[in-house]
């Protein structure tokens, strides 16, 4: 499979930058600018799925991650194994750094039960 690249905003300039996605698993969540709740209900769908999620961000998304992390904490629907920051070198047409974050979570025992019985009650509600 040929290494792909994805686009992130940045929130200051507005301009869009590229980013490797090579590295990018199926339960890899990328924040950007949208609010923090979002990403806690993709995160719900993804530990449907996955033992494990990682949430990540640049720059200003920093903020919203750590946020996310601490909701799913606080629901107890994981548990932060591990968290890796960095600065990434950008190259779009001014050389620049910006900050990277990569928080590992583990879901928690019975949670999918509980999150399968949430989302198909939710889905009785709208029908």
């Amino acid at each position: 499979m040929a290494a792909a690249a994805v686009q992130y905003p940045t929130s200051q300039s507005g301009q869009m930058i590229q980013v490797s996605t090579a590295h990018l698993g199926t339960n890899e969540i990328r924040v950007g600018q949208r609010r923090s709740e979002a990403y806690v209900r993709l995160a719900e769908q993804a530990f449907l799925h996955h033992d494990e999620i990682v949430l990540c961000g640049l720059g200003n998304t920093v903020r919203t991650v750590v946020s996310c992390a601490e909701i799913i904490k606080f629901r107890k629907y994981g548990t932060i194994q591990k968290i890796s920051t960095s600065m990434v070198e950008l190259d779009d047409g001014i050389r620049q750094s910006v900050a990277k974050i990569q928080i590992n979570m583990k879901r928690n025992e019975g949670i999918r039960e509980l999150l399968e019985k949430i989302i198909h009650e939710k889905s009785q509600e709208t029908v």
